[in-house]
């Protein structure tokens, strides 16, 4: 096969380390909120810069050597690729580019071990303000769920999420269940919190708003799967 048979592959679609962009049809100049412009040697290359960006980027436009990286587009010229989501499983709600699934009242160890039997699932960090809005809705509506007992909750409207605070008060740091480092917007938090104090607590979420949460009880858990492929 020549070096030239991968570009031309990407006449309607390209799979790039599994993700999968497809060509869009020429409208205009191409239009959205750029992420990024740097200079690449072919559409490929673009479409991993793109893959790196994360969930951010949810499209690429290669020209020459120059590789433009999207987090929105409303138009494309020929050469603008669109990250394409996957279908929302069972059990799950979409909102926007990720879904979300609220569990049953258990531990968060068994919660965590549940959002893993969804290949791509974790417990979720809803950081965006219709993200962190869409999973309290979804809390709030939980009483639906077959088998789900509001009076098994410690309190009925907090959910545990994937954020662990690290003190001690006041230099609070933030990571992952896996202790990868995050950095989280202040206005997450509802006033006054992180206000625990200790070396290790949970994070929350109640109305929208990140609390950190001292005890070890039952609570609502989500998890959370990306929708690109």
């Amino acid at each position: 096969m020549s070096l030239l048979a991968p570009l031309r592959l990407l006449w309607c679609a390209a799979a790039v380390s599994g993700t999968l962009y497809l060509r869009q049809p020429p409208v205009g100049d191409t239009a959205g909120s750029e992420l990024a412009q740097l200079s690449t040697g072919n559409p490929l290359l673009c479409g991993m810069h793109c893959n790196i960006a994360g969930s951010g980027c949810v499209g690429f436009h290669h020209a020459g050597s120059t590789c433009r990286l999207f987090s929105a587009l409303y138009a494309g010229l020929d050469g603008t690729f669109v990250r394409q989501l996957r279908s929302v499983p069972a059990g799950y709600s979409a909102c926007g580019r990720t879904a979300y699934r609220i569990l049953p009242p258990m531990g968060r160890d068994l919660a965590k071990a549940a959002c893993a039997q969804q290949p791509g699932g974790r417990m979720a960090i809803p950081i965006a303000a219709d993200e962190r809005n869409c999973v309290s809705q979804l809390g709030a509506e939980a009483n639906a769920i077959p088998g789900f007992n509001p009076a098994n909750l410690e309190h009925p409207s907090a959910i545990y999420i994937g954020v662990l605070v690290h003190g001690p008060a006041p230099s609070y740091t933030y990571t992952d269940l896996e202790n990868n480092p995050l950095e989280l917007p202040a206005d997450v938090w509802e006033a006054g919190q992180p206000n625990d104090g200790r070396d290790l607590a949970y994070a929350t979420l109640t109305d929208g708003l990140y609390t950190d949460w001292h005890s070890w009880g039952i609570l609502m858990n989500v998890c959370e799967l990306g929708l690109f492929e």
